[in-house]
C-alpha cells in the first residue's frame, strides 16, 4: 500500500507543471503543422511590434536569457536532488508511553552504527545508508570485509551488538536492515 500524501507534495505541482508544458508544447506543434490554418503556420512568432520592442530596450534579451538559466538551473538542481528521494533526513521516532515523537538526523544514526560495525576486526570499512519514508525507513548496511575473516562473527556483531546498541539510543524503533558485504583484499 503506498505512503499516503501529506499536503504539499510535489508531485502534484510537478504534474500539474508538466500537463502545462505538454499542451504548450502540443499548441506549438500544432501551429507549426498548420493547426490553425496555413497562414498562422508560415507567420513568425513573434510581431514585428515585438521585435521593435526587444530592438529598442537593451535589457530585454538579457533579461530573457537570465530568466532561462534560472529555470535551467532550477531543473538541473530538482533533476540531481531526484538521486536524494529515497533518503529521510529525519527519523521520527514514536514515543509510545507518552504518545510524543523523538526526531533524529538519519546521519548521526548512521554515522555511529558504520563506526560500531567498522570497530570489528576484519573490517575494511562500513556505510550505513538510510533509506525510504521517514515514518517507515530501513538501513542498508555496506561492509568491506577482509576475505578471511570470519563471516559468522560478523553477522552475529551487527545481529546481536551493533543494531541492538542503536535500538537502545533510539528507544523502541530501529528500521529493518540490509547487509552487503564486499569481500576486499
Amino acid at each position: 500500500m503506498p505512503a499516503p500524501r501529506r499536503p504539499g507534495d510535489p508531485r502534484r505541482g510537478l504534474t500539474v507543471t508538466g500537463v502545462l508544458l505538454l499542451a504548450v508544447g502540443l499548441a506549438g506543434l500544432g501551429r507549426a503543422l498548420g493547426g490553425w490554418g496555413r497562414d498562422r503556420a508560415a507567420a513568425p512568432l513573434l510581431t514585428d511590434e515585438m521585435r521593435r520592442f526587444a530592438a529598442e530596450h537593451a535589457w530585454f534579451w538579457p533579461l530573457v536569457a537570465t530568466l532561462v538559466a534560472a529555470v535551467a538551473l532550477t531543473g538541473l538542481r530538482w533533476l540531481i536532488l531526484q538521486g536524494d528521494a529515497d533518503r529521510p533526513a529525519r527519523l521520527t521516532l514514536p514515543l509510545p508511553d507518552e504518545g510524543g515523537a523523538t526526531r533524529v538526523l538519519t546521519r548521526a544514526a548512521a554515522t555511529a552504527l558504520e563506526s560500531d560495525v567498522a570497530a570489528l576486526p576484519g573490517v575494511r570499512w562500513a556505510r550505513v545508508r538510510v533509506r525510504g519514508d521517514p515514518d517507515r525507513p530501513r538501513l542498508l548496511i555496506s561492509v568491506g570485509y577482509a576475505d578471511r575473516a570470519d563471516l559468522a562473527e560478523l553477522r552475529r556483531h551487527i545481529e546481536r551488538e551493533a543494531l541492538p546498541r542503536l535500538r537502545t539510543a533510539l528507544e523502541p524503533a530501529v528500521p529493518p536492515a540490509t547487509v552487503r558485504v564486499h569481500f576486499v583484499d
